[in-house]
């Protein structure tokens, strides 16, 4: 393999490699896929501690928090939530009066830095590996350069299986595995978890995002299961959430005021 991938590196510096990557550049699919390597690439070698402002600063608003952002899918920041994205929680967060939030999937903890700063309790949930555990690090000092580690508690751990108190959440921020299996599986523990009124976002791609050529099969499990939080009769969709977010707002029981 290393021989291999030797060749094919010489032979994409040469002008007859540039000249086919350009024709296959211009096939959709292609470009979609080269793209989606792209970010995965871009985003792991961003490191959310060389991303913090060199000098330290009160966090005021959300304009304070943009450095965790990029403006592309392609050249992705600490967090791998884009602007709009992240712009949609923080109001949500701030709106509320220090929620009570579970993060499920932080990978190098941007969105839980988000949420703290914006004032909310987090319980953030990922599986242990030893990547997560570099991230986790950095995560740690940079919450408490900021005065927010008090307000975070990152946990290792099964979501499908993670023991949750009914009604003990404000908001639950799903953007863990995206099949059909695994999303039904979060819901069935975390939407009891919610509160009457609270939010359950599922975190997912738009079909504008140059990326969806390549992603729409693999995502297909996630647009089912979308599909079916649109219809469920114990919850309504918040219409003004981005379209890569499902935020599914809990009804209270029949019977009780809202």
């Amino acid at each position: 393999m290393p021989v291999a991938r030797s060749i094919v590196h010489r032979n994409a510096r040469t002008n007859a490699g540039r000249r086919l990557l350009d024709v296959a550049l211009k096939d959709d699919e292609t470009l979609a896929w080269i793209m989606w390597h792209l970010c995965d690439r871009s985003v792991l070698e961003t490191s959310l501690e060389g991303s913090l402002p060199r000098r330290d600063g009160q966090i005021r608003g959300f304009h304070d928090l943009t450095w965790l952002y990029s403006r592309s899918p392609l050249v992705q920041g600490a967090s791998r939530i884009e602007l709009h994205e992240a712009a949609y929680l923080y109001d949500l967060a701030t709106s509320l009066e220090r929620p009570r939030v579970a993060e499920i999937s932080r990978f190098k903890g941007g969105t839980t830095f988000l949420l703290a700063a914006a004032g909310a309790d987090v319980l953030s949930l990922d599986l242990q590996s030893g990547m997560q555990a570099g991230f986790d690090s950095e995560l740690e000092r940079a919450l408490r350069r900021y005065g927010l580690a008090d307000r975070v508690r990152l946990e290792v751990g099964d979501s499908h299986t993670y023991p949750v108190e009914p009604a003990s959440f404000d908001v639950v921020f799903l953007d863990g595995a995206y099949t059909y299996e695994a999303r039904q599986s979060d819901f069935a523990t975390w939407w009891p978890a919610v509160v009457p009124g609270g939010h359950f976002i599922v975190h997912s791609i738009e079909r504008g995002d140059v990326r969806w050529p390549v992603l729409e099969r693999t995502w297909a499990g996630d647009t089912r299961f979308r599909a079916e939080l649109a219809q469920r009769t114990d919850g309504d969709v918040a219409p003004d959430a981005p379209e890569s977010f499902t935020d599914l707002v809990k009804r209270p029981p029949a019977g009780e005021a809202a």
